[in-house]
């Protein structure tokens, strides 16, 4: 085991060495207890508060690049306005880049990746600091974390030459619920043929071989960023529909994009390769000031509890894990349950704590910088993921008839403990017991479904034609475009109306474009 774990040491310095001075990957050793990463991300001051003179409350300096000075508002030179030294991996200033971001942080999450190891970066902050921007991002130099990974992610596959395959999954977390985002029947009310069957509902279930996964969530095979980002369009165009729908607040949910890679190297023969199996999660958390306010309806009550559970729980984690307790309640919340892998277990994780500078959002901002400092404190053990061929699938089936076997002996009050162990050891094998060109098929069957599902809503993409159409139809014609405090999902959903055409918009299915929600009528206009 040592020559190899020092020939794969060799390659990954190898490949950091080739890379510009400033995207360095640090390579840990293997095994080894790995910290947490912090960057703080500062968000620019809005034009609003520059005419506003608004006061500036965090300072950063290009001297010291992993320093940030925080000062309370008011007073200044008093000794109980000095401002108080935060120290972190990085600090950035508003003026940063998209691409430095990358640079600083996606190189480690994904070399990691390519060769067998787990990977998360997770964005935490008060709304309007730059999360979903950060993650996601816009076009062209504007593209966030996500967009740039997953094309680094590619090309460094295409750079290995070894047999693989990606899949992508989109999931987002509303009131405690997860909700599939890939899913093409999720907007899509009417019947038919060639209507998908209901779907089980989600459930996030654990397995000691695979770690934590969600049982019934679609996964779709990719093969480029740009195959990435149009799944994304898709999810985002479902998760504004649904906002829509239920009359939500979408900075109110969780959002958690998922890239699953396999490879299989060491050869053509069988007897000799190996399989890797690693994830890369990206996770934009739901603005952590809705711990505060809940909204003045029932709706948006429910929301704000909900909310506030799942951050309070993952705060809760985060200072337990620094503090090194024993016991981590982490199934308390869906949202730590789903992150407990990256925070406690077998991953590199970076987080991202984006900020505002302004005197308005300091009590937010101390609150950000607190958690921040608190993850900075956790260590994590990433492990290669790697097995002879096969090996997985078979220690599966033997496990499956081993708890058959202790289920029909057990007592009464440990059936439902080997329950639950046989569903996770049964749903692994349903997941991973698929020819890769299985998993192709059934992904371009979604992408057609995802199509229809965008037609009968009046939409464009959700396919590689649908994209196609919807670049031509953009010569000039009118269009309704949603409105959403989420800068993210803001314009992202775009209803076309063809010049000479006469079109009916309302929520009956009938309609040429289809919208439904609060105070829609079957037939609008």
């Amino acid at each position: 085991k040592e020559p190899a774990a020092q020939a794969i040491r060799k390659e990954l310095v190898a490949q950091a060495a080739r890379r510009p001075n400033g995207a360095r990957v640090a390579i840990e050793e293997l095994g080894k207890p790995d910290s947490i990463k912090v960057c703080i991300r500062i968000r620019p001051l809005t034009a609003a508060e520059t005419r506003k003179g608004e006061e500036q409350v965090v300072m950063c300096s290009s001297q010291s690049p992993e320093t940030l000075w925080l000062r309370r508002p008011g007073g200044r030179g008093s000794e109980e306005c000095k401002p108080t030294e935060h120290r972190y991996d990085w600090v950035l200033p508003g003026s940063i880049p998209q691409a430095r971001v990358h640079e600083l942080m996606g190189p480690r999450i994904v070399q990691g990746v390519v060769n067998g190891y787990h990977g998360c970066v997770f964005a935490y902050g008060q709304t309007g600091c730059g999360k979903s921007f950060s993650i996601f991002g816009g076009v062209g130099e504007s593209r966030g974390l996500l967009p740039r990974m997953a094309e680094e992610l590619f090309s460094e596959l295409q750079k290995a030459r070894d047999k693989h395959i990606v899949r992508l999954s989109y999931l987002e977390l509303y009131n405690e619920s997860p909700r599939d985002l890939l899913l093409p029947q999720a907007a899509n009310k009417g019947t038919g043929p060639d209507q998908p069957p209901p779907p089980p509902p989600l459930e996030i279930r654990q397995h000691p071989k695979v770690g934590t996964f969600v049982e019934g969530l679609t996964s779709n095979v990719v093969e480029s960023a740009g195959d990435v980002m149009r799944l994304i369009d898709f999810g985002n165009k479902i998760r504004v529909i649904s906002c829509t729908n239920m009359n939500a607040v979408s900075s109110r949910s969780h959002a958690l994009v998922t890239l699953n890679v396999e490879r299989v190297t060491g050869g053509a023969s069988r007897l000799n390769s190996k399989k890797q199996r690693a994830l890369l999660h990206a996770v934009d958390l739901a603005g952590s000031e809705r711990m505060k306010h809940s909204g003045d309806n029932a709706a948006q009550q429910k929301e704000g509890r909900n909310i506030n559970k799942s951050l309070l729980a993952l705060n809760m984690m985060i200072q337990q894990l620094a503090s090194k307790q024993k016991h981590i309640p982490y199934r308390e919340s869906k949202l730590t349950y789903l992150l407990a892998e990256s925070l406690m277990g077998n991953c590199r994780t970076v987080m991202l704590a984006c900020a505002s500078p302004v005197a308005s959002s300091f009590s937010m901002t101390e609150v950000t910088l607190r958690f921040a400092s608190s993850v900075k404190k956790i260590h994590t053990t990433p492990v290669k993921n790697e097995e002879a061929e096969g090996h997985l699938i078979e220690a599966l089936y033997a496990e499956i008839e081993n708890l058959k076997q202790q289920l029909q002996e057990s007592e009464d009050n440990k059936q439902r403990e080997i329950e639950e162990r046989l569903a996770a050891a049964r749903s692994c094998c349903a997941t991973l017991d698929v020819s890769w060109e299985a998993e192709q098929e059934k992904s371009s069957q979604r992408d057609r479904l995802r199509g229809k599902t965008l037609q009968v809503l009046g939409l464009s993409g959700g396919s590689p034609e649908g994209e196609k159409r919807a670049r031509i139809s953009d010569a000039g014609d009118p269009f309704l475009a949603n409105e959403c405090s989420d800068s993210l999902l803001a314009g992202c959903v775009k209803y076309r109306l063809p010049k000479g055409e006469t079109l009916r918009v309302g929520s009956d299915p009938s309609c040429s474009v289809v919208v439904s929600g609060l105070g829609i009528q079957p037939d609008m206009c």
